[in-house]
């Protein structure tokens, strides 16, 4: 995936959405989405000043609806400090300016910001991992019973009634 200067007859390239232009967002009441990848400053997601200009005459902006994880509902971007109309505007024609400045240097920005985004959740989980795992290797798991036919002491306590002998027929 590449970085699109969309207009309004562009069709997306990416997301739940690819193939379909942003006329056909908004005709087919799918604006929410528009406002979602604009919210969320998705990087590859560049308006061209035309169709912010388009979008602004018809009042996209006056109340944006964003897409968001409330029960599958939608949310006004009014209801955000510091997300104004004048906001959204200065935003989308910054980002604009930054990419046609240099296309290149952009997309390089893109990418990196994206492959950290990456490699910090690649961290995340093998710490996590390493944290579970510490936790699952510790001795402590094997005290009361000492590992029985390789039980930890709360698989005793709990499946086996305390009784590590019952565990004798498992397979």
């Amino acid at each position: 995936m590449h970085t699109q200067v969309y207009h309004l007859n562009t069709s997306l390239n990416f997301g739940k959405h690819a193939g379909k232009t942003i006329v056909d967002l908004l005709e087919s009441g799918e604006s929410r989405y528009i406002g979602y990848l604009i919210f969320n400053n998705i990087k590859r997601f560049i308006l061209h000043p035309d169709t912010i200009k388009k979008l602004n005459l018809q009042g996209f902006f006056d109340d944006m609806p964003i897409s968001c994880y409330c029960n599958g509902g939608m949310l006004s971007t009014n209801q955000f400090e510091g997300f104004s109309k004048s906001d959204i505007l200065e935003s989308l024609n910054n980002k604009y300016q930054e990419y046609i400045f240099n296309p290149q240097k952009y997309e390089e920005s893109v990418n990196h910001e994206i492959q950290d985004y990456y490699n910090k959740q690649n961290h995340l989980e093998k710490s996590e991992l390493n944290d579970s795992n510490a936790d699952y290797n510790s001795e402590s798991r094997f005290e009361k019973y000492g590992g029985y036919n390789g039980y930890s002491d709360d698989t005793i306590d709990d499946a086996f009634e305390g009784d590590p002998l019952n565990t004798w027929n498992v397979e």
